[in-house]
């Protein structure tokens, strides 16, 4: 998978200091601000991954799984939409069997 061309961490990494002094951030406000620029780096640290098929194995750095956070949030929101999406065509073959 392709790691996109700008992140929203990057934007962070880029403007924190600027946001900082003009905004108060709250405790909280901070809190996933710092998720998010350490989600998926070496500060959370990693494991390995290993593919029983082949063999295989890379080393991933762990997830901040803060639910604000863009890249821990997409596979869940993609379980939604489906699930949603599913539900939506299920209540439509209903709709249609009158």
């Amino acid at each position: 998978m392709n790691r996109p061309k700008l992140e929203l961490a990057d934007i962070f990494r880029k403007h924190i200091g600027d946001y900082r002094k003009q905004c108060h951030m709250s405790k909280e406000h901070y809190e996933v601000f710092y998720d998010i620029l350490s989600c998926r780096t070496a500060y959370l640290g990693g494991h390995l991954e290993k593919c029983d098929h082949y063999g295989l194995e890379r080393s991933a750095y762990n997830s901040c799984r803060n639910r604000h956070c863009p890249k821990c949030q997409s596979l869940t929101k993609e379980r939604w939409l489906q699930s949603a999406q599913s539900q939506a065509l299920d209540q439509k073959d209903v709709n249609n069997d009158c």
